[in-house]
């Protein structure tokens, strides 16, 4: 399934956490993990360290200390391992590493700190999420115990073939680990308030969206079962963010996998807002899948 695991770290504890979840995946697919720390003046700024005078050595010696805790995760795990130190933008140095083919899975923590610790915070692992040509897993820190083996994976649609590419990748790890999926469409009421009158015509309209999500999930039932993956299916009404987050908790759901890129009207919710609500806020893993034709050149 995976072969070559990225883990971008800068020493937060979600960044320890992402290398957790790395060592999950890496273990049961017989993959090798990178740690990857990028040296940036700018990111040192609330770490004691003088970002206009601060010299390579200072910069390497702080991406030393990252490297090694996040390390001891994976070697606690018995998965092979090796770092590397890039200098430059954190996301435009991890897209180079990906476009060079050095990784077909990336593991990377949200909600970093400050100063050093800052360049996982929000907009990295976003820009991330919606450039790279690989799935991406986001985490946010947790307790050690608390990661894997993954047992019940939520996949949400909304019909797509958008969407359909975080299911591919959510069936990809149910497969590994023997978990049960649960696939998830949210009838969205904001998009039928705002587009049609109350009365009959609303009624019409929600009988159409929940037909639609009816055959949407039933699809994807269909698929995990030709690849021997037992799925339940669920179709429910709400703001898809909150339900999905929602969901979670009620199910005991240890891993979402979604797709972003999604088209524009009823389609649009798993494009950009949703899914990086989901990542910023989700209690558990989220593995997010790209289609390829809208990969990065």
């Amino acid at each position: 399934m995976y072969d070559r695991v990225l883990v971008p770290v800068d020493g937060s504890d979600c960044s320890i956490a992402a290398a957790r979840e790395a060592a999950v995946v890496a273990d049961v697919c017989d993959a090798r993990v990178r740690l990857a720390h990028v040296l940036s003046r700018s990111a040192v700024r609330g770490e004691g360290v003088d970002p206009e005078t601060a010299d390579e050595a200072a910069l390497r010696e702080l991406a030393a200390d990252a490297l090694d805790d996040a390390e001891r995760s994976l070697d606690a795990a018995g998965v092979p391992t090796d770092a590397v130190v890039r200098v430059g933008d954190a996301a435009d140095e991890i897209q180079s590493m990906l476009a060079a083919g050095d990784a077909d899975l990336v593991a990377m923590g949200t909600h970093g700190r400050t100063g050093v610790r800052r360049f996982l915070l929000g907009s990295v692992a976003e820009r991330v999420v919606r450039t790279a040509p690989v799935p991406v897993i986001t985490t946010r820190a947790r307790p050690a115990e608390d990661c894997g083996p993954y047992e019940e994976i939520l996949l949400p649609t909304d019909g797509t073939d958008a969407s359909l590419t975080g299911v591919e990748s959510g069936l990809d790890v149910a497969e590994a680990f023997d978990a049960r999926v649960h696939v998830l469409y949210v009838v969205d009421r904001r998009l039928l308030s705002s587009s049609v009158d109350v009365g009959p015509a609303l009624a019409d309209a929600e009988e159409r969206l929940r037909t639609r999500g009816d055959r949407a999930v039933a699809a994807v039932a269909d698929r995990a079962a030709e690849r021997g993956v037992e799925a339940t299916t669920a179709v429910v009404e709400g703001v898809p963010h909150s339900r999905i987050r929602s969901y979670v908790t009620d199910r005991g759901v240890d891993f979402v996998a979604m797709g972003t890129h999604g088209k524009t009207g009823t389609d649009r919710w798993l494009t950009g807002s949703v899914a990086e609500q989901i990542l910023r806020t989700s209690p558990v893993p989220v593995l997010v899948g790209r289609p390829k034709a809208n990969a990065p050149e």
